[in-house]
Formats: structure tokens, sequence, C-alpha cells
């Protein structure tokens, strides 16, 4: 087992400099999709001629295929990468190369569904989430019984921690994959993007800066550049063209599906909330701690996970009953709900140097939770959000609560830095 120090695991901050240039490169790499191999040697001139036609029909930049876009999502995490070390960037890029190969039985599948809103998509529709997954592990399976023994393991392997998305390698790999889509409609459309799909790039943003949050900046990089450029094409300002979109309804659609996306514990610990017979929201908040302290040691991460949802959804159960369901499909600032929601695990961020923990960010507190079945919740130090000036295993003054595995152990037990 590789022990990492506080030195290595210290992520670099990025101006915004920075992060524009990194964009800049990122578009400028969108380039090498226009240089044709073979047009104009010999015995290629059929080839070239047709080639040729082609582009006038389409022009460039033209739709890439699944394979440029996977060369893409593989430079940007050879850019990207080396600003967090813990991230091991061979690894990384292995998982970028893969990561769409199973597309070559299943498909480019349309995240968006018919409507365009994402709703009847597997953006943000959990029965399409599932139908997808189901038929790239069938992929898989069919894929790797084509290799040889000795690299159908590493394949398989490869394929689904890529789909499974646990590693910090992994949601680096999604996170730049899903901020290659943005790069690329800004490549291609400039500022020719309808207001549905300005909607649907917000909150699709939202939900995929939760793979890897370190990112965020980047990803925030790229949704105003869109932004800029659909308000120029419009001739209006970008806060004019946002308070055209401020309708909500336009982006979530009329219809309102079961929990998909919402943002983790940010409404778990509003104290400004009128005051109900159940206490305001931090109080609850705190008895569904209590609550939770009560269960039995949790076994795993995945079972401590259900406890705490389990936890939180009986006080709110009580304080609303079971029928008030009406979680957030997007949350813009200072926007608040009544009722508390447990946390999307998709919102589960990697912990720097603890390869075993994850963490839930919220607006106030953050939660960990390790593989074996430790809690830790602190409050969150709004002057060193990412844990670089002090790790967070040594926040003991932040310290809220917190329940150890069934083996007695803490979340920050060193078994769980590897």
């Amino acid at each position: 087992m590789v022990t990492l120090n506080d030195d290595q695991i210290r992520i670099r901050k990025l101006s915004p400099e920075d992060v524009k240039r990194d964009i800049d490169l990122m578009l400028w790499s969108f380039k090498l999709q226009g240089i044709r191999r073979w047009v104009g040697q010999p015995y290629w001139d059929e080839e070239s001629a047709a080639a040729k036609y082609s582009d006038k029909l389409e022009g460039f930049p033209r739709l890439e295929t699944v394979a440029e876009h996977s060369w893409n999502v593989a430079d940007s995490v050879i850019l990207l990468a080396p600003n967090f070390p813990y991230i091991n960037r061979s690894h990384a890029v292995e998982l970028a190369i893969m990561h769409d190969k199973m597309e070559i039985r299943v498909g480019d599948w349309n995240p968006l569904g018919k409507d365009g809103t994402g709703n009847r998509g597997h953006a943000f529709n959990q029965s399409r989430q599932a139908t997808k997954h189901e038929k790239e592990l069938d992929a898989i399976e069919l894929y790797v019984r084509r290799l040889r023994p000795e690299v159908a393991q590493l394949h398989r392997s490869l394929l689904l921690e890529g789909i499974e998305c646990r590693t910090p390698e992994a949601r680096l790999v999604k996170a730049i994959d899903k901020m290659q889509a943005l790069a690329f409609i800004l490549w291609k459309k400039g500022g020719t993007v309808a207001d549905r799909h300005l909607g649907f790039l917000i909150r699709f943003t939202e939900k995929n800066d939760r793979y890897f949050p370190p990112l965020r900046a980047h990803s925030q990089e790229l949704l105003s550049r869109i932004f800029e450029a659909a308000a120029k094409h419009r001739k209006m300002t970008k806060k004019a063209l946002w308070r055209e979109l401020n309708d909500v309804s336009l982006y979530m659609g009329a219809e309102q599906l079961p929990l998909v996306v919402v943002d983790g514990l940010d409404e778990f610990v509003d104290e400004t909330c009128d005051p109900s017979p159940g206490g305001s929201k931090l109080v609850r908040l705190r008895k569904a701690f209590e609550e939770l302290a009560g269960r039995p040691a949790a076994h795993t991460g995945i079972e401590a996970y259900r406890q705490l949802s389990d936890a939180i959804n009986q006080v709110e159960d009580q304080q609303w009953g079971s029928d008030y369901w009406d979680p957030p499909r997007h949350l813009p600032p200072d926007a608040s709900t009544k009722r508390l929601y447990p946390i999307a695990p998709e919102c589960m961020y990697p912990v720097p140097g603890y390869a075993g923990v994850d963490v839930l960010v919220a607006k106030d507190h953050v939660v960990f939770i390790s593989r074996y079945g430790a809690i830790e919740a602190q409050e969150k130090d709004r002057d060193d959000l990412l844990g670089e000036l002090t790790p967070f295993a040594s926040r003991r003054d932040k310290v809220i609560f917190e329940k150890p595995d069934v083996e007695g152990s803490g979340v920050w037990d060193g078994k769980n830095r590897g």
C-alpha cells in the first residue's frame, strides 16, 4: 500500500488565468480533428476526392466521432491531471482511452431524450440510466470474450472502473468527459444554442461538477463562454440572457420526475427557515444524527450511507409526513426547500490521500463515509474548502458527529488510505 504525506496530496490552486489557458488549449486541440490522414497521397485519389466533397457538405468543425472524443478526453487528462498529485496519471489516461469503447456495441446514447430536457434521457432519468448501465455491462462481457485471457481481466477491470466511477481517477475522467461535451458545443455551435439547450446545460453541468469538484472552475468557465457566445449572437448581455432563462419551467420541463439530483446537504443547515413544531432544519439534522448514532455500526460504506439516508427520512417523515416528497431538480443560489433530502450517491467526492473515504459536500458542512462504514460530519472551513491548509483528518475542532465502523475504526484510520 502506498501512503501519501500531506505535501503529496496538496492540490495546487489554479488562478482564473490558469483555468482560461487550460480551456483555450482544450479548444485549440479540436483543430486536430480537421487534419485528415492519407488525403492527397499516392493510391488514395478516389478516397481523397470523396473526403474533400464531404468536407464541402458538412464543413469544419464537423460532428466528432466517438474515437475523436476519446482522444480529446485523454489529451485533457494529460493536461489537467498534473494539478492533482494523488491521481495516477497513467491509469487515468488508460481509463480515458477505454471509457467509450463499448459504444461500438451500444452506440452513442442521447442524454437529452426526445424533448431535449434530459428528463426522458439518461442525463436525469434514473430508469434510462439503469437501462444504459445494464446494456454497458452486457457489452463489456461480450467484448472481453473476444480477448486473450491474459488481457481480458485488464480490459474488464478498466471498463468496469470507468462506469462504476468510484476511484479518483475514474471520477476525474468522468468530469473531463462531460467537460469535453461542453467544449465541443462551444467549438461547434458557438452562440447558436437554443434556450432549452442552455437550460439543459445549466442542470447538466451542475450535476457533473460533483464528479470531481476541483475541476468546477474549468466547467464553469466553459459554461460562461457558451453563455457569452449565445448572448453575443442574440445581441444582448449575459445578464439579460440569464434573466430570460430564469423561468425554471423553461429548462426543467413540465413533468417533475422522482429524485435525480439534489444539492447534497445544502439545505440541511438552513437555520434561517421558520421554526416549526419539529424545529429548524439544523435542529432536525441533529436529531437525524442522534437517530443515526443509535443504530448498529455499519460494515460497509453503502450500509452507512443507507443508515444516514434512513435517519434523515425518519426525522423528516415525522415532521412533514411520508407523502411530502418534492425534491428540487435544480437548486439555484439562495433557494430553499422545506424538507431535508438525502444526498444522491453521485454527489460523493474522493478525498485526497484517502482512497477509502468519500465526502459529501454541503453549504456549511461536509460528511465523510469510509468504505468500511465509518461516518464523520464536520463544519466546513470556508477559507480552506479542499483541505489544502489543514488536512480534513486534523480538523478535530470542526467535528460535530462521528460514528466508527463495526471494527471500532474511524474515518481517518490508516486502513482507509489505500
